[in-house]
């Protein structure tokens, strides 16, 4: 299922972002309203505004915070990490028993 944001406008069903969907085609519509105020017709995001929103509350971006938390696990854990990690995620977190296989 698919969520789209939209202003009703003059009768019509206005969406806030492009939609990619087949010309022409039917959807079914559940209305629920937003309290968020909603972007005016053509207005757009922009960078500025998508950096704003990677802020927390202190001003730091998710890239910041995760190098500060990562500054607190002791390098003893870093080191008990496998080297191959990143290849075998999927294999370590849902031991999907992938690796090793011909058919990856």
């Amino acid at each position: 299922m698919q969520s789209i944001h939209a202003t009703f406008q003059q009768g019509i069903f206005k969406p806030v972002h492009a939609v990619e969907l087949p010309e022409g085609c039917r959807v079914e519509l559940q209305i629920i309203l937003s309290p968020e105020p909603t972007q005016k017709p053509g207005q757009h995001d922009n960078a500025e505004d998508n950096a704003k929103s990677d802020a927390d509350t202190n001003g730091k971006t998710l890239q910041e915070r995760l190098a500060q938390l990562a500054t607190q696990v002791p390098l003893h854990e870093w080191d008990s990490l496998p080297v191959d990690i990143s290849d075998r995620l999927d294999d370590y977190l849902y031991g999907n028993g992938l690796y090793g296989s011909e058919s990856k």
